[in-house]
């Protein structure tokens, strides 16, 4: 259930952002280097298999866990007003994630958990560009995310007390997908607001196995464009 509560702002971003373009002064690059960082917000979810939002938002029961704050960098080429690539890294901060009555497979039993996860990345992505004016434009990308964790669980049956503590570490690839707009102040400052995300291997949120796990970004950055 990626984007789907952080969706409204980009929205707002750009109902904000579209008007005051036609009066902008300078006109940005459109093509060559560029190289931003920003802030990023994440927040993991653990949501059922048949979860589907466009059919089955009502029904879907997504459940989530408690948001963090860390920083992101990138760097990308843009090779005209319409396409670029770029690849990026972050750090989420300390994420966190708790549950009761969870039945954990390989355990034989139902457990509350409360989890702390460690995690960072890195992603590649093709980005493409509609630009609205010569300031405004929105843009989709997607590509592959590398993501390393750690997630620190500790585990309490639920009907005797008993707490078990256990450490879980993944590293893997997975699909990353974006969308986002963004506003340029003269020729070489933009500034966007991105909505991302991507799944996670369940076994670092103790999901059940019939449930999906995943994290949603919102990302504040500042580009400087060479071009």
């Amino acid at each position: 259930m990626l984007f789907k509560k952080p969706l409204l702002l980009t929205l707002v971003f750009a109902s904000v952002a579209a008007p005051a373009a036609a009066v902008a002064q300078g006109t940005p690059s459109v093509s060559g280097f560029y190289l931003g960082g920003g802030l990023n917000w994440g927040q993991t979810e653990v949501s059922d298999d048949d979860c589907d939002y466009f059919y089955a938002y009502v029904d879907c029961d997504t459940d989530s866990g408690d948001s963090a704050f860390g920083f992101a960098v990138n760097a990308g080429y843009r090779f005209n007003r319409f396409f670029a690539v770029e690849a990026g890294y972050v750090d989420y901060g300390e994420l966190e994630y708790d549950d009761d009555l969870v039945y954990i497979a390989d355990l034989f039993d139902v457990y509350n958990t409360d989890i702390e996860l460690d995690l960072t990345a890195t992603h590649v992505s093709a980005v493409g560009i509609f630009p609205a004016t010569n300031n405004f434009e929105v843009y989709i990308k997607g590509g592959a995310v590398f993501y390393d964790a750690t997630s620190e669980q500790v585990l309490v049956e639920s009907f005797t007390g008993i707490r078990t503590s256990r450490t879980v570490e993944e590293d893997t690839t997975e699909l990353f997908l974006g969308l986002g707009a963004g506003y340029s102040f003269g020729r070489y400052s933009h500034v966007r607001l991105e909505i991302n995300g991507y799944g996670l291997d369940e076994d670092l949120l103790a999901a059940e196995n019939d449930r999906n796990s995943s994290i949603t970004n919102i990302v504040l950055e500042y580009h400087l464009r060479f071009g």
